[in-house]
């Protein structure tokens, strides 16, 4: 059974919560369940982690096995007192009590996520030594990892041709959850919005959401393609000065012929667009033309959430009554896809810090009667098709 990437976000941060909380209280045993991820390339399984370990404020170390060797792994022997042998402890191995090391250095922390990478690209040998990493949460020497520290794995399929295999079983059942992992439009919409990703970008993707993720290894003629790691590539790429030309040829060797095609078709769309800079300075209205083509009100949707957010930032309450009276034109289907857009970005960009944490959605709302009268249409709206 396979899910989407914010569920499997979900289910881990409640693995990392309740280890930490458990590891916290010292009122009986501390909870830990390894959990581990699989999905095509792309989608961005390594990128949720370090967003759950940003969200709890604790450290994330990378550790990728397919660049060690089992040595690396477990310690590497030396002999101790010209007479013992001993095991190093490994460079990325969590040590609260090394004193040796700086406060800030993420191996000190009491508490994190320890990420195993391309776990299933790893060598077999390699797997094997970290066997009892996996269920004893120790390595060679005897040292134990610490409590509140959470194991995740991640990886592709075999079936992704990425030089991947099956995990050993002896291996898997090390593990309390294996999650398979798909890619999902709304998730990458509020991490784009997260991470301030082009609009043009998101634009696109709400219009073809079936563009976010192609990938099938048996029938690849491409090196690139689209993946949601690619998609925020493209966004990097229309911030730098190309001309058209350059830009067509970039983005084919980012996400491939057939999806820059239709990408850059789809910006097209945003010629059509208003002066939105005058719009929100009251010196120009728009009119919606009543026979747009989908592509455009598309366009215009992940305009006008753009330049929403950039008047909620900048506390300009004027240019999103501005903004609000333009989407009050917009049909309610498309409407609908504004504010469930507007939810999720808003509380990304809390998360990043972008917007106060004690802000509500509802803020927009009480600023501007235009934007509060077309989210209560839409309201009206939805319980109209529930009924």
């Amino acid at each position: 059974m396979d899910t989407t990437i914010t569920t499997a976000k979900g289910i881990i941060s409640k693995i990392a919560r309740q280890t930490i909380e458990s590891c916290k209280s010292k009122n009986g045993p501390v909870y830990h369940a390894n959990a581990a991820m699989y999905s095509p390339p792309g989608v961005g399984k390594s990128s949720i982690v370090q967003q759950i370990a940003d969200a709890l404020n604790i450290p994330m170390i990378d550790v990728r096995l397919v660049c060690m060797e089992s040595a690396d792994v477990q310690g590497i022997p030396f002999v101790r007192d010209q007479k013992d042998m001993a095991f190093s402890t490994p460079s990325w191995f969590p040590v609260p009590d090394d004193e040796s090391l700086d406060d800030d250095d993420p191996r000190k922390s009491p508490y994190g996520i320890l990420l195993f990478d391309e776990l299933t690209n790893a060598h077999r040998q390699t797997q094997q030594a970290a066997y009892r990493i996996f269920l004893d949460r120790s390595i060679q020497n005897g040292r134990k990892l610490p409590d509140g520290w959470i194991i995740v794995a991640a990886g592709n399929r075999k079936e992704d041709k990425t030089g991947s295999n099956d995990l050993p079983y002896a291996l898997a059942n090390r593990f309390a959850v294996h999650l398979h992992i798909r890619a999902d439009k709304d998730a990458f919409l509020a991490y784009a919005a997260e991470r301030n990703i082009h609009h043009h970008v998101t634009g696109f993707i709400s219009f073809k959401p079936e563009y976010l993720h192609v990938f099938d290894p048996k029938h690849m003629k491409d090196e690139a393609y689209p993946t949601p790691r690619t998609w925020e590539f493209v966004s990097r790429h229309l911030y730098m000065d190309y001309d058209d030309e350059e830009l067509a040829l970039v983005l084919a060797g980012c996400i491939g012929d057939g999806a820059a095609a239709e990408f850059l078709g789809f910006r097209k769309f945003y010629a059509e667009m208003p002066d939105f800079e005058k719009i929100i300075a009251g010196k120009e209205q728009y009119k919606v033309p009543n026979d747009s083509n989908p592509g455009v009100i598309f366009a215009l949707v992940s305009s006008l959430l753009s330049y929403t957010f950039e008047c909620v930032i900048k506390k300009n309450a004027e240019g999103t009554e501005n903004l609000g009276k333009v989407l009050l034109q917009i049909p309610n289907e498309y409407l609908t896809l504004f504010w469930k857009q507007f939810k999720a970005a808003f509380e990304a960009k809390q998360a990043s810090g972008e917007l106060p944490s004690n802000m509500a959605p509802s803020h927009v709302h009480r600023t501007s009667p235009s934007m509060q009268e077309s989210f209560h249409r839409i309201r009206k709206y939805l319980r109209s098709t529930v009924q």
